[in-house]
C-alpha cells in the first residue's frame, strides 16, 4: 500500500478548514446554551416577581381591608353613642368618641351632604377630604393622598336622625411605607447588569424597577418596553435601545406587568470565553501537530541516513570481497600458469633435441 506524503500546501488547507469548522461548532453550540441560561434565568427571576407581586398586594390588600373594618365599627359605635346620648352633637363630644376609639377624625354630615360638626388631631378635615365626603354615594375606602399618607374612611348611615357619620384614620406617609410592602423593595439586591433590568408597570406607568430612573415613568414612552409589548408574553424578543442591545422577555401577574432585559454581551459573555479557550487549544493542538512532524521527520532523516551509511558499508564490505576474491583468482592462475609452463617448456625442449638427433 502506498502512502502519500501530504504536501505543505495541503497541510495548511486541513489546518484551517479544521480551524473554521471548530470555531463554528463552537459558537452554534455557545450560542443555543446561552440562550436557555438566558430563558431560564429570565424564567425564576418572573416567576418570582410575579409571585412576590401577588403576595405583597394581596398583604396590603388585607391590611387595608382591617384597616377599613376598624373604621366601619368605629362609625357603627359612634352611631350608638350618638343615639344612645340623644344629645345634641357638638366638637367635644366628638373628641370624646375620637379619644375612645383612637380615631384621627370624626365628621358629621346632614341629610344635604353639608358638613354639621367635625373634630381632627390633626389637619387633616373635612376640607382635604372634600372630594370623597362629597360624592353622592360616600363609600367605605383607603385612600392615598398626595404626600404618600393614607386615609382609611368609612361612612355609616345615622339612627338618631337622618344624616351621615363618617370616621377615618390617618397614616403619615413614613409610617405607610414602613408598614405596607412595597414591590420596588424586592429588587434591593438585583444590580441592572448581572440580574439584569427588571421593570413592573401597572399597564400605564412603571410602579418599580432596579433601575430607580424608570420608576414613575410611563410605559409607552419606554421603547424596549414597547418592542417587547408587540411581541406574545413569555417569549425571547431582541430588542434595542440607543445604548445597546437586549434580550427581553415579559410577563403578565394578576395586577402588573413584569419585563426583564438582559444586556446581550452579558447574555453571551460564555461565546467569547469560550472561542478564547476553543483558539488557545487550536493554537496548541496545531503547534504539537508541526512539533511532532519536524520531529518525526528529523526521525526519519536520522534512520533514513543511518540506513544509508549502513548500506553503503554494506556495499564497501562486498566490493573488499569482491576484490579479495578476484585477487586470489589472479593469484591462483598465475601460479598456474608457471607451474603449468615449466614442465610443458622441458617437454618440448626435450622433444625439440629428440628431433634434431633423431638419427643418432
Amino acid at each position: 500500500m502506498k502512502i502519500t506524503k501530504l504536501s505543505r500546501r495541503q497541510t495548511q488547507i486541513i489546518i484551517i478548514t479544521t480551524g473554521l469548522l471548530l470555531f463554528l461548532i463552537t459558537i452554534v453550540y455557545s450560542v443555543k446554551t446561552d440562550i436557555k441560561a438566558v430563558a431560564r434565568q429570565m424564567d425564576e427571576t418572573l416567576k418570582y416577581v410575579k409571585e412576590q407581586c401577588y403576595i405583597y398586594n394581596r398583604y396590603n390588600e388585607a391590611s387595608q381591608t382591617k384597616g377599613l373594618i376598624r373604621a366601619i365599627e368605629n362609625a357603627q359605635q359612634v352611631n350608638r353613642n350618638l343615639t344612645y346620648t340623644k344629645d345634641e352633637v357638638t366638637k367635644d363630644k366628638l373628641k370624646t368618641y375620637a379619644e375612645e376609639q383612637k380615631l384621627t377624625g370624626i365628621i358629621i354630615l346632614d341629610v344635604n351632604g353639608k358638613v354639621k360638626c367635625e373634630y381632627s388631631t390633626d389637619n387633616l378635615n373635612s376640607r382635604a377630604l372634600q372630594n370623597e365626603i362629597q360624592k353622592k354615594t360616600v363609600l367605605d375606602a383607603s385612600i392615598v393622598l398626595e404626600d404618600g399618607s393614607q386615609v382609611d374612611l368609612a361612612a355609616y348611615g345615622r339612627s338618631d336622625e337622618k344624616g351621615i357619620i363618617i370616621t377615618f384614620y390617618h397614616t403619615t406617609a413614613e409610617y405607610a411605607r414602613n408598614y405596607n410592602l412595597t414591590i420596588q423593595s424586592l429588587f434591593s439586591g438585583y444590580d441592572t447588569y448581572s440580574s439584569g433590568m427588571i421593570v413592573v408597570t401597572d399597564g400605564k406607568n412603571v410602579v418599580a424597577s432596579n433601575d430607580e430612573n424608570l420608576i414613575g415613568l410611563s410605559s409607552e414612552g419606554i421603547n424596549i418596553i414597547q418592542q417587547v409589548k408587540q411581541k406574545p408574553a413569555n417569549k425571547l424578543v431582541r430588542v434595542s435601545d440607543r445604548k445597546c442591545r437586549y434580550i427581553g422577555r415579559m410577563t403578565k401577574g394578576r395586577d402588573y406587568y413584569v419585563y426583564m432585559f438582559i444586556d446581550e454581551q452579558m447574555a453571551f459573555a460564555s461565546v467569547f470565553k469560550n472561542l478564547l479557550v476553543v483558539l488557545l487549544l487550536y493554537i496548541f493542538v496545531v503547534a504539537s501537530v508541526f512539533a511532532f512532524r519536524r520531529r518525526s521527520n528529523a526521525q526519519l532523516l536520522k534512520i533514513q541516513m543511518m540506513q544509508e551509511e549502513a548500506y553503503k558499508q554494506k556495499l564497501l564490505q562486498e566490493a573488499q570481497r569482491a576484490d579479495m576474491a578476484n585477487n586470489a583468482k589472479t593469484e591462483f592462475l598465475q601460479r598456474m600458469s608457471h607451474d603449468i609452463r615449466t614442465p610443458i617448456n622441458g617437454i618440448r625442449g626435450m622433444i625439440e633435441v629428440a628431433d634434431y638427433y633423431k638419427d643418432d
